[in-house]
């Protein structure tokens, strides 16, 4: 099978919506052109109306998934299909503070959770881990600013990759964004994982000090984020 395209529709007639599949072969070996279709598949993608699907069909069942994932996680930050998962930790340090470990959840077209097993290792080499990391930071924001605006001395923990920040404009970008809300210092905690850490101990340190100085706390996870952890602050 060299070439695969497959289109299906149905006619709007009154009240009745039209659906559209789209199927794409993403190896065509007899085709100069691969990139162009893929890209094309891309574009479809991303203009899509919300009936529309998208599904790649691709040589061999990584690849496959590959695209399978990666198409599930577009169409939920598209449509900003999460929903937020607090986990309450224990602060030792002060009873009377609340802590919670603030997780995205991101749900498909049907409503199901995706979970993060699936999609992590993809969201990360894609660039879409740093989308879903931005939305998670703008919420647990909000969430900071709705607890002062309530007297409620709530602490927001969250998770990010160090690798980001190896990029200045990324670093700036954050650090803008935290420092224009005024956020008590210490309410936002960001979680990075150790055995990622180790590889990048300068920048690490060197990002501490700009965290530290808007008034944010860091830790270090000692296992996958995408499991309860054990935390050692830094």
């Amino acid at each position: 099978l060299h070439t695969a395209y497959r289109r299906q529709r149905q006619m709007c007639i009154r009240d009745r919506s039209i659906v559209i599949n789209a199927y794409v072969l993403t190896h065509i070996p007899s085709k100069p052109n691969n990139e162009l279709i893929i890209y094309e598949a891309e574009r479809l993608l991303v203009n899509s109306k919300s009936n529309q699907v998208i599904t790649y069909v691709a040589e061999g069942e990584d690849l496959k998934h590959f695209y399978l994932i990666k198409t599930k996680l577009e169409n939920a930050i598209k449509a900003k299909d999460f929903k937020w998962l607090y986990q309450s930790i224990i602060d030792t340090n002060d009873d009377n503070q609340e802590l919670f470990q603030l997780m995205l959840k991101v749900l498909t077209n049907d409503g199901q959770e995706l979970k993060s097993i699936d999609y992590l290792d993809i969201a990360n080499q894609t660039g879409l881990l740093r989308l879903l990391d931005r939305y998670t930071l703008e919420h647990a924001i909000r969430l900071i600013r709705h607890g002062v605006e309530n007297n409620n001395n709530r602490s927001i923990l969250i998770n990010q990759l160090i690798s980001d920040y190896e990029s200045d404009e990324h670093r700036n970008t954050i650090l803008s964004k935290i420092s224009g809300k005024n956020l008590p210092e210490g309410k936002l905690i960001f979680q990075f994982r150790q055995d990622l850490t180790e590889e990048h101990s300068s920048l690490l340190r060197e990002l501490g000090k700009d965290l530290r100085s808007a008034g944010i706390t860091i830790c270090l996870s000692l296992i996958h984020i995408s499991e309860p952890t054990r935390r050692t602050p830094i």
